[in-house]
């Protein structure tokens, strides 16, 4: 099977489109390990261990990031032009250990992947 870049760019609550792409990427990792996470946007706020999602009513989904610690030691991807955007400079604050790259590496190591799916 070929490499699949998951992106994610959206909140990680308000709406399903995070978790889903978190199930699509347990699914899938059934039938390759080539799998890359990607977060940009919105999508950075994804991992960040300070989440307290019983204020809203949601389940904290994002907990399951950790199930691809794996992965994540060299294929976990954060996009530094929004975590800055995001005021986020503390990196110790995220769930997994992750690499923060530059507008331009993120484009390079994003279109490294065969297919890339956003969520």
């Amino acid at each position: 099977m070929n490499s699949i870049a998951f992106v994610f760019s959206h909140l990680p609550y308000g709406t399903s489109n995070s978790q889903e792409g978190l199930n699509a990427a347990l699914a899938l990792s059934s039938f390759t390990n080539e799998i890359g996470f990607f977060f940009i946007n919105d999508g950075v706020l994804q991992l960040l261990k300070w989440q307290n999602s019983k204020k809203i009513f949601f389940h904290k989904y994002t907990n399951a990031f950790r199930i691809f610690s794996i992965y994540c030691e060299k294929k976990c991807y954060l996009h530094l032009g929004s975590v800055n955007k995001r005021g986020i400079f503390f990196f110790d604050d995220f769930l997994v250990n992750i690499k923060i790259l530059n507008n331009l590496s993120f484009k390079k190591k994003l279109n490294s992947f065969d297919c890339i799916i956003n969520f």
